[in-house]
């Protein structure tokens, strides 16, 4: 489970029926607002949800599917109340793929894929969400976790 940096709003994947539960956070309470399925309508394969996380300025919520869709999902953030609206799924170009990560500038996404013993970085749009086409691929054993330290 994450927040948004208001703090008023949560989100959480489940893994056995890959979606995204959206919360509303006040008084310490959350109250579920809204579910999102991360599956591609007609799919038939595993699924799998598995990490999530904003983008730096909040605005784009992604999401891995595991299984047999090994995508990420990407969602726009509604400020008003938190809600996701779907824009686009990418493939991780892997098997399994279980974290990722966003440069505090967000201009790159990792993500790992555990079972094909591969990362690759994607450049990320900031203004649009859009991960590019062409990512750059890195052989790692087993990757599952990511990330990002200042250099100095």
């Amino acid at each position: 489970m994450i927040f948004d940096t208001s703090g008023k709003h949560a989100y959480l994947t489940t893994e056995l029926n890959a979606s995204v539960l959206v919360f509303d956070y006040h008084d310490g309470q959350l109250t579920q607002t809204q579910t999102v399925s991360m599956i591609s309508p007609g799919f038939r394969g595993k699924i799998g949800g598995g990490a999530l996380h904003l983008s730096p300025d909040g605005r784009f919520l992604y999401a891995t599917n595991r299984g047999d869709a090994n995508e990420l999902v990407a969602f726009a953030v509604d400020s008003r109340n938190g809600h996701l609206k779907l824009l686009k799924r990418y493939p991780t170009l892997g098997k399994t793929p279980r974290e990722f990560a966003i440069d505090p500038s967000g201009r790159w996404l990792v993500v790992g894929n555990q079972e094909s013993d591969s990362a690759y970085f994607f450049r990320r749009d900031p203004a649009t969400g859009e991960l590019a086409s062409d990512p750059k691929r890195l052989s790692i054993g087993s990757p599952v976790d990511f990330k990002f330290v200042s250099p100095s």
